[in-house]
């Protein structure tokens, strides 16, 4: 068992959604799981608006104050409801684990195939800082390390983000629900990516394979990342 969360209201689908004291998905874990998805449905306005919708403008909008809101509704959290602070702390902390481990997945998938990973964080790095280059001579290039470094840090927020939400709305982590969610994000990027951003070409069977290989991946450190956290506290 995962104890750094409640099981209390388990026993149904009614109980999952919702119980007395707000811990249901449709209480306080789906209030602060759509909070942290927020990066993801930032990048998915950017995607559906084919870019007229900035991402700097998204992430402002859509994650940077429902995230100064989020912080001041932690003060009312109800202890029953399974959501605390330190709970909060101790699942964002977790959450590093599988978005590492979904990351590095797909470098043998570089190194043997050829496939980039990095390089739509060029484009979501020059949507974020609105320019070419930097300085007073721009380069006139979105290949920079500070277009790379804004799109890197916008793709973390979203991997830690999901798995964060993941663990809001789980009362214990299972292998099946892990994997499910994995799933879940997989059929996502498979729809979304082709339609509303690799729109010149349909992708080539390995790209569909690298963006299944990594989630699942991913979903296998969302199931590891309790037990490492556990084996830690109860070893020191």
């Amino acid at each position: 068992m995962t104890d750094y969360v409640s099981e209390k209201g388990r026993g149904g689908l009614w109980r999952i959604l919702s119980d007395k004291d707000g811990g249901g998905w449709l209480g306080y874990r789906g209030l602060f799981a759509i909070i942290y998805f927020t990066p993801q449905i930032a990048l998915f306005a950017y995607w559906i608006t084919y870019r007229a919708v900035t991402l700097s403008a998204a992430l402002f909008y859509l994650t940077l104050i429902p995230f100064i809101i989020a912080l001041s509704l932690t003060a009312l959290l109800p202890g029953k409801s399974g959501i605390t602070p330190k709970t909060l702390a101790i699942i964002t902390i977790m959450a590093i684990i599988p978005y590492s481990l979904y990351d590095w997945a797909r470098v043998p998938m570089n190194l043997i195939f050829g496939i980039p990973f990095w390089d739509h964080w060029f484009d979501w790095g020059n949507s974020i800082l609105g320019t070419t280059g930097t300085g007073a001579t721009p380069t006139g290039t979105i290949f920079t390390y500070e277009q790379l470094t804004a799109g890197l840090i916008s793709h973390i927020m979203r991997g830690w983000g999901l798995a964060v939400g993941y663990y809001i709305l789980v009362r214990k982590v299972t292998l099946v629900s892990a994997f499910a969610f994995g799933w879940a994000m997989t059929i996502f990027y498979w729809i979304v990516f082709p339609v509303w951003v690799l729109t010149d070409a349909l992708p080539p069977w390995i790209w569909f394979f690298t963006a299944w290989e990594s989630h699942m991946v991913f979903a296998a450190g969302l199931w590891v990342a309790p037990k490492i956290f556990n084996y830690y506290r109860r070893a020191y």
